[in-house]
């Protein structure tokens, strides 16, 4: 009640690990986000437990662009009551536990133009040149197999396959 400015920008760092981080913390967290939520469009969080990841993506309508640094830690993303979120354009997401998550979320982020992920894999780089259309730039630090490689051949043997991302490998992130 007390906070009367609409920011545009968030960023939030914490020197804590997210196992100190108390659930009346995390409480004040989505309170405070809420009465900046009709504003806000770019947020950047470090440490965060999962009803927070749950209210950024499902809670934050006008934001577009999301960096999220610990993400999956000790959940799944399908643990995760995640709706769709068509506004999210830009998303960062470097750590996180399984490709199987990174795909979780790219499933509800349908209209992303930018993405950095820290691991790619031959599946996940599948679900990305199949069904992220809009996806214009694609960084990446570590892939298990070479995805570049694999997205040529993708964009050559069908034409359903986004033929418009660039991959980025960018080893020096931060």
């Amino acid at each position: 009640d007390i906070t009367k400015f609409q920011l545009k920008k968030f960023k939030i760092k914490n020197d804590m690990r997210l196992a100190l981080i108390s659930e009346e913390t995390e409480n004040h967290l989505i309170n405070f986000l809420t009465t900046q939520s009709s504003s806000l469009v770019s947020m950047f969080i470090d440490v965060c437990r999962p009803h927070v990841i749950e209210h950024i993506f499902n809670k934050m309508t006008n934001l577009t662009s999301i960096h999220v640094e610990t993400l999956m830690t000790n959940y799944n993303a399908k643990d995760l009551n995640l709706r769709l979120n068509e506004k999210i354009v830009d998303l960062k997401i470097p750590y996180i536990n399984r490709h199987e998550d990174i795909r979780e979320i790219l499933s509800i982020t349908p209209n992303l133009e930018t993405l950095f992920v820290a691991h790619l894999s031959h599946e996940t780089m599948n679900y990305i040149a199949y069904n992220l259309k809009k996806l214009t730039t694609l960084k990446y630090r570590y892939d298990e197999i070479d995805c570049e490689i694999l997205y040529d051949t993708l964009k050559d043997q069908n034409e359903e396959v986004n033929q418009n991302i660039e991959m980025i490998v960018d080893y020096e992130y931060s």
